[in-house]
């Protein structure tokens, strides 16, 4: 299975996320992204490309993942955080 696990950009710093992509690894080969939005206000991550993934995982950043659901993006996993999701 081919995975695209896109994080928050702000965790390279805290490394908060590695033991979900550990997980993952499990089910096969994982590919990482870093999304800069909450720095820049838009995605900087391929969208199109996503497309050839078995299954795409957004952490965290709410819209990276809404923008993904409106391109009809079917394989997606979104896994918000706790107390930053309504």
């Amino acid at each position: 299975m081919r995975i695209k696990f896109i994080d928050h950009s702000f965790h390279k710093r805290t490394a908060s996320s590695v033991f979900f992509q550990k997980i993952l690894q499990t089910m096969g080969t994982v590919d990482l992204a870093w999304d800069d939005s909450w720095q820049t206000s838009h995605s900087n991550i391929n969208k199109e490309e996503l497309f050839g993934y078995d299954l795409v995982v957004v952490w965290q950043t709410d819209k990276t993942a809404i923008e993904l659901c409106k391109m009809g993006l079917k394989n997606l996993l979104f896994v918000p955080m706790y107390d930053g999701t309504r």
